[in-house]
């Protein structure tokens, strides 16, 4: 008979869980690298895309707000690509120099 010895029995049992665990985490760590890139890119993307929008968006209204009789609202919203870009105007002290904001949010469907 060739039956193998309870301590070598055992210490088989041994390895074959501690090279179970030890791929169970290497593959939890690659799926975690790999979904953290993922999401690395996701945001940098619609983050480019916001501020694409944003200066877009701004290039289309510049003309128009510095005129003596503004065509366009100095605050208000606008449809761009089926997403909404919200901007509004603040006076500085003497009224002929604004500052615009321009706000688009990344999150948006």
């Amino acid at each position: 008979m060739n039956m193998l010895n309870p301590y070598r029995r055992g210490a088989v049992l041994l390895q074959t869980l501690v090279m179970s665990l030890l791929l169970a985490f290497i593959a939890v760590s690659m799926t975690r690298l790999v979904l953290n890139r993922y999401m690395g890119a996701a945001r940098t993307s619609r983050s480019s895309v916001a501020r694409g929008t944003s200066q877009g968006g701004s290039m289309l209204l510049f003309t128009q707000w510095n005129t003596a009789w503004p065509v366009v609202d100095t605050t208000g919203s606008m449809v761009i690509g089926g997403k909404t870009l919200e901007y509004g105007a603040v006076s500085s002290g003497g009224g002929a120099t604004r500052k615009m904001t321009f706000t688009f949010d990344e999150e948006q469907p």
